[in-house]
């Protein structure tokens, strides 16, 4: 029984599969064509997506795997979002250093910094800072004034 590989797979093995030759004079119906980009485009983001769940699980693996065997003084800043991204850059390191050729680590290893860094990031209050940004806008000056008069009064 045959096993499928993961979506992430594929983008190690692109350049592996022959491109198919594009004639010029056959062009694709307008459908056709925005069809074909919007599968394109949901690949793409299953990929990521897919890369990112990966490395939120390892990054919960080996956290764990590491939590219990941090010193007592140590073990609180592993609740910290900084945590995460610390671990997986030390990861990718250490695979970097002694199994660069393997190339499912290396893959794995580069979704859990994906991944620490996307929980990194939203450990930010973004939309509190949007609305920051946003609430300070005077919308009156973007918008044409209404009281003078026009072509389209009624008087």
């Amino acid at each position: 029984m045959k096993m499928s590989q993961p979506p992430w797979e594929d983008e190690l093995f692109k350049d592996a599969q022959p491109k198919r030759p594009q004639f010029p004079y056959k062009e694709k119906p307008m459908l056709k064509n925005t069809a074909s980009k919007l599968k394109d485009k949901n690949v793409a983001a299953a990929k990521q997506a897919a890369k990112l769940e990966v490395g939120t699980a390892a990054n919960k693996i080996l956290a764990n795997k590491i939590h219990k065997h941090l010193p007592m003084m140590v073990r609180g800043y592993s609740d910290h979002p900084i945590f995460p991204v610390v671990m997986a850059n030390l990861f990718a390191g250490l695979i970097e250093q002694f199994a660069p050729e393997n190339a499912k680590v290396t893959l794995v290893s580069n979704a859990m910094l994906d991944a620490a860094m996307l929980g990194f990031i939203q450990s930010f209050n973004i939309s509190e800072l949007i609305e920051d940004l946003t609430s300070k806008v005077n919308i009156s000056k973007l918008t044409p004034d209404t009281s003078t008069e026009g072509p389209f009064t009624d008087e």
